[in-house]
C-alpha cells in the first residue's frame, strides 16, 4: 500500500515522501498502527531501541544492550517474529548482518511510542 501511495503521489521519490511529512496514507497508517500495538514488550522494546539508529545494530549488539531485560533466547525468538511480519529488516554489512527499521516502520514507531 506504501510503496503505491508513494508511486502515485511523489513519482516513486521515497525521499520527496519523507521529506513531505506525510507519515502514509489514510489506510496505511491505522494498519501498521494495529501491528505495532499488537506486538509483544519485549518485541515493542526491540522496536524503540531499533529506532536509536538509522543504520541499525548487530545481533551482538542488541543481544548486548537488551541483555538486562530479557533472556538472549526470548530476544532471538522476537527478533525473528518481528523479521518474519515485516517490522524489521536486515542487511550483511561488512560480514555482519544489521537489524534495522525501514524508513516508514521508523516514523510510525517514533510518533506511537515517542522515541526521538
Amino acid at each position: 500500500m506504501a510503496a503505491n501511495f508513494i508511486h502515485e503521489l511523489f513519482a516513486g521519490d521515497v525521499g520527496e515522501f519523507l521529506a513531505s511529512g506525510t507519515l502514509v496514507s489514510g489506510e496505511f497508517a491505522p494498519l501498521v498502527t494495529r501491528w505495532l500495538e499488537q506486538i509483544s514488550p519485549l518485541e515493542k522494546m526491540i522496536m524503540e531501541f531499533l529506532a536509536t539508529k538509522l543504520q541499525g545494530f548487530t545481533r551482538q549488539e542488541i543481544l548486548l544492550n537488551l541483555k538486562n531485560n530479557a533472556a538472549n533466547g526470548d530476544i532471538l525468538a522476537a527478533l525473528l517474529s518481528l523479521k518474519r511480519r515485516a517490522l524489521i529488516e536486515t542487511i550483511k554489512d561488512e560480514a555482519m548482518e544489521r537489524f534495522y527499521l525501514q524508513p516508514v516502520i521508523l516514523k510510525c514507531v517514533q510518533r506511537l511510542f515517542k522515541v526521538c
